[in-house]
């Protein structure tokens, strides 16, 4: 599937385009995306940075979220 992120897609789970950190693109428009990350649990994480604003709700599990130096603790429903 090609992503074309000037017209709104939105696709199935089961026929989703994966991107290369493993995330199912599941609803694309032209500001704005959905995707799918399913992570196992670890004490191993890496840092990123993003040039544009994201937003996430955790399905299931504990997860520690720092942002500008500032550390929250998110559970399922956050």
């Amino acid at each position: 599937m090609q992503l074309n992120m000037n017209n709104l897609q939105v696709v199935r789970d089961s026929d989703a385009t994966v991107g290369e950190m493993g995330q199912a693109y599941l609803a694309m428009g032209k500001n704005v995306a959905l995707r799918r990350w399913e992570e196992t649990a670890s004490t191993n994480s890496h840092l990123s940075t993003r040039s544009y604003e994201t937003v996430g709700y955790l399905i299931e599990g504990v997860m520690e979220l720092d942002v500008d130096g500032k550390t929250a603790k998110l559970r399922a429903g956050d």
